[in-house]
């Protein structure tokens, strides 16, 4: 009942549909009208690994503005409102955040299958192994998103989101464009190594290996695995202290009353 209730605030929200539907859905028509049209593509190496990665590309710009922006600013509108739920039922923040999880991946899943059907449209996209498999990664990266944007509504005032939500978006583009692929030297270096703490850099070269066709390196796969659970543990950690010190809080009010 309340996943329900959640996806049907979601749909109702225009922030919602503009940032995480429209804005992707123009991206994939301008890069493959475009693009194709330059040779830009000839880059890549072949079309249709440039059409896996404007896919690819295309839905973690919908599913990352999902997950962080308007993921966090709904779970901050509505934390009183499940604080006073945690204090007077049998309903607890790790419930809320599994139906908030499960919630993402359906919308986020919602997110992937209309940029398929508009890929079909564009000539970019085929059901085919290759694209489940980039959205069943891009989903896994949405996942890990929604963790953060669930701790970032839980832990940051609304005003601070309003402020942050483009950063938040160019840091993460920052964490999966591999800059060592385009330049080298010591600066570059130390980036690429900074990156190589979080999943970004990981599914980069996933997807680079499933455009071209070639075996997904099982390292790179274990190392998107761990990256992805070790760089999140701290948001559980700060996120538990946080919702105990509001419980204690909440206890000694009653108290006092």
């Amino acid at each position: 009942m309340i996943k329900l209730l959640q996806i049907k605030t979601v749909l109702r929200n225009k922030r919602f549909i503009f940032f995480t539907i429209l804005i992707p859905n123009c991206w994939l028509i301008a890069l493959s009208m475009m693009l194709f049209d330059t040779g830009t593509h000839n880059y890549f190496g072949s079309e249709v690994s440039y059409k896996y990665i404007i896919f690819a590309t295309c839905c973690l710009i919908g599913i990352s503005g999902n997950s962080l922006v308007t993921f966090s600013k709904r779970i901050n509108s509505s934390r009183e409102y499940y604080l006073l739920q945690f204090k007077i039922t049998h309903y607890t923040v790790w419930n809320w955040l599994a139906d908030s999880l499960l919630t993402q991946l359906i919308l986020n899943l919602m997110i992937s299958i209309i940029l398929f059907i508009v890929g079909i449209f564009l000539h970019v996209t085929t059901l085919n192994w290759t694209i489940l498999i980039l959205i069943l990664l891009s989903n896994a990266v949405g996942i890990y998103l929604s963790l953060i944007g669930f701790a970032l509504g839980i832990l940051v005032r609304n005003k601070t989101l309003d402020a942050i939500g483009f950063p938040l978006m160019i840091l993460m583009a920052f964490l999966i464009i591999p800059f060592n692929h385009f330049t080298t030297g010591s600066f570059v270096d130390l980036i690429t190594l900074a990156q190589k703490l979080f999943p970004g850099y990981y599914t980069y070269n996933i997807i680079s290996n499933l455009s071209d066709a070639t075996a997904i390196n099982s390292a790179d796969m274990i190392a998107f695995f761990v990256s992805m659970m070790v760089t999140s543990f701290p948001f559980i950690i700060i996120l538990a202290l946080k919702l105990s010190n509001n419980r204690k809080m909440i206890k000694t009010r009653d108290l006092d009353d």
